[in-house]
């Protein structure tokens, strides 16, 4: 699956790899720079190697560090808190060999943004980690200025529920590998990945300077191309096509997970048997500023090829049914009316002055 193109930074990202082991570096260089070929790789082989990269961020700060849990010279944990001292803005995802709940749950809860295990089917969360935590809509990230006491918390309660969600994440996709089953797998993984749209709201909450909304446009490119990492199917082309829009967070959340729905609605059902095409999201306000409309659209089989989610009673269907009536939008999944294929289709209210 192609996954949507970042749009243009102001400056390359810069990326700490830290890792013992030659090729798991580059195999993370390989993975992240699939979204970000202009990045600039850092790469930290040994304790020396750490320290200068380190001394070197005080000028040039990094955009993502990537730290393996057991190095030979060091704990992955203690590397953390060490790059998280020198670079308190800098997220950090955890690239480990070996899983285990335990560690993954320490990890998160030290303040770590994700844990990935270097299994070949995992390797594509760290893509889709890495570009959720670059941003894809090219802003440098705003300059530190002072915050009142009460948003200093707020801030804080943000980043310790983020990172909460992080754990319940880890937990989920390492007991959907232990599954007995293939039904419990894809229930947890399912579950999994709604909870991951809460953490990504999340994290653009306490990264952002207003603690209250998010950019709803970044926020969509995120979320596809954690779809197009996660799902990896090369025949399908996923694409966002979405206008600039900021969203109150109890407006964005809701339709975040309506979009997440449909999105793993169309990858699952709009292509069997391996056949290839294309998914679209969009996001565009109205004329008059006073509703917008969400919609992921495919060129698949279409609404009579298989079973679709949306006026059923499976956990999707009421799921989505539930919060389109907790915005007040009006919901519907019809036949495309400009070729074959599916979309669906989510009009909702603007608040006064969020378009």
């Amino acid at each position: 699956m192609t996954s949507p193109r970042p749009a243009p930074r102001p400056f390359p990202p810069r990326i700490l790899l830290v890792d013992d082991d030659p090729a798991a570096r580059a195999l993370a260089a390989r993975e992240i720079g699939q979204d970000h070929p202009e990045a600039r790789f850092v790469e930290a082989g040994s304790e020396a190697d750490l320290a200068a990269a380190l001394a070197d961020a005080a000028a040039t700060p990094f955009d993502l560090a990537v730290v393996e849990r057991r190095l030979g010279w060091a704990d992955g944990i203690a590397v953390f808190r060490r790059i998280r001292a020198a670079l308190p803005r800098c997220p950090v995802v955890m690239f480990a060999a070996t899983p285990g709940e335990e560690q993954a749950v320490a990890a998160v809860k030290a303040g770590l943004e994700d844990y990935v295990v270097k299994h070949p089917q995992q390797r594509a969360r760290l893509r889709a980690a890495a570009a959720a935590l670059l941003g894809r809509d090219g802003a440098a990230p705003a300059p530190p200025r002072p915050e009142a006491g009460c948003e200093t918390l707020v801030k804080e309660v943000l980043h310790r529920v983020h990172n909460s969600l992080q754990a319940v994440i880890a937990l989920l996709h390492m007991h959907a590998r232990r599954a007995p089953g293939e039904e419990a797998r894809r229930l947890l993984e399912e579950l999994g990945r709604r909870i991951q749209v809460l953490a990504l709201a999340q994290a653009r909450l306490y990264r952002g300077a207003d603690h209250r909304s998010l950019a709803f446009d970044a926020y969509l490119r995120d979320l596809a191309a954690a779809h197009a990492g996660l799902d990896a199917r090369p025949e399908i082309r996923l694409e966002a096509k979405v206008e600039p829009l900021h969203l109150p967070a109890d407006l964005a959340v809701p339709l975040g997970l309506i979009a997440n729905e449909l999105l793993a609605n169309a990858l699952k059902h709009a292509f069997p048997g391996g056949r290839g095409g294309r998914v679209v999201v969009a996001l565009a306000a109205e004329p008059g500023g006073r509703h917008a409309v969400l919609s992921v659209r495919d060129d698949g089989v279409g609404l009579a090829g298989t079973a679709r989610p949306g006026g059923g009673s499976g956990i999707g269907s009421r799921l989505l049914r539930g919060l389109a009536r907790q915005i007040g939008a009006e919901l519907a999944l019809l036949p495309r009316g400009d070729g074959p294929g599916t979309e669906g289709r989510v009009r909702f209210p603007l608040p006064a002055g969020g378009a």
